[in-house]
C-alpha cells in the first residue's frame, strides 16, 4: 500500500496505474517532505552568512 496526499492508496490502483503515472506520485511524495536548511528564517544578512551576489 503507498499513502498519497495523506490517504493509502490501495496496491490494486498502484498496479494499475502507468509507470510514469508512478514516478510522479513518488515524486510528489517527496516535494512533500519537509526541508531542513541550516539558514530557514534567518534574514539575509545574518552573522556568519554571505549576502546574495549583486546582479
Amino acid at each position: 500500500m503507498v499513502v498519497a496526499a495523506g490517504l493509502p492508496l490501495p496496491d490494486t490502483v498502484w498496479t494499475g496505474l502507468t509507470p510514469t503515472e508512478q514516478l510522479f506520485i513518488q515524486g510528489w511524495l517527496q516535494r512533500q517532505a519537509p526541508k531542513t536548511r541550516t539558514a530557514e528564517g534567518l534574514p539575509w544578512d545574518a552573522p556568519g552568512f554571505k549576502p546574495p551576489d549583486t546582479p
